[in-house]
């Protein structure tokens, strides 16, 4: 088994069923670190971030907004700290609801 990686940055991992790729799994994905000069589309979705203490998906994505609230490169930068916590909340929605439609076209192969 692969390890769990995060499908853009707020992704779909162990808790949206157990979706794992490999380290370099061809999906592409927005760096988080917005530092001048880094490449601002990575070729592979890099491992999650999230603090395994936490039982939801809720819970992980405030801990990884609030980790990195005070880093002026991290992420979607000029966003305030509710922008970027509203945010995180949409996209684990957004990939929750695409699992949906995932195990659903799994069922077909």
């Amino acid at each position: 088994e692969f390890p769990s990686v995060d499908l853009r940055s707020s992704g779909i991992n162990a808790e949206y069923g157990g979706v794992s790729v490999s380290l370099e799994n061809g999906i592409p994905t927005v760096n988080t670190d917005m530092t001048p000069n880094v490449e601002r589309v990575l070729p592979d979705a890099p491992l999650a971030e999230y603090d395994s203490g936490f039982l939801t998906q809720a819970m992980k994505q405030l801990d990884r907004v609030l980790n990195h609230m005070d880093e002026k490169d991290y992420g979607i930068v000029n966003y305030s700290l509710v922008e970027l916590i509203a945010h995180s909340f949409h996209m684990s929605e957004l990939w929750a609801r695409a699992k949906l439609y995932y195990d659903e076209l799994a069922l077909f192969r």
